[in-house]
């Protein structure tokens, strides 16, 4: 066969462009998410000092503080996705007193 060389390559960029899209996906929501955790840690409404937190009360309670429902719309189903997340982005935290 002659052809067969060229199907292969079809199929691999195929592959490629949709592991990119998962990706550009995983990185939306991630965002998504952490703007979540912004808008719950500025508003102060509960006590979330690490990202870890708050993924752990997104997972086990959907009744968020309404501002940040409202931002991320459907927070149901975004805890469901934080499951298939890997880990978290890294987080830069502001450290509001210094001096430890």
């Amino acid at each position: 066969g002659g052809k067969g060389k060229e199907e292969e390559e079809e199929e691999e960029d195929f592959l490629e462009e949709s592991l990119l899209e998962q990706k550009k996906k995983e990185r939306e929501l991630q965002e998504k998410i952490f703007e979540g955790y912004k808008l719950v840690r500025d508003y102060k409404a509960i006590e979330l000092p690490h990202y870890s937190d708050y993924i752990s009360f997104l997972k086990g309670k959907e009744a968020l503080l309404k501002p940040a429902r409202d931002f991320c719309n459907n927070f149901s189903e975004i805890s469901e996705e934080v499951d298939k997340l890997g880990t978290p982005p890294p987080i830069k935290r502001r450290r509001v007193s210094t001096n430890e």
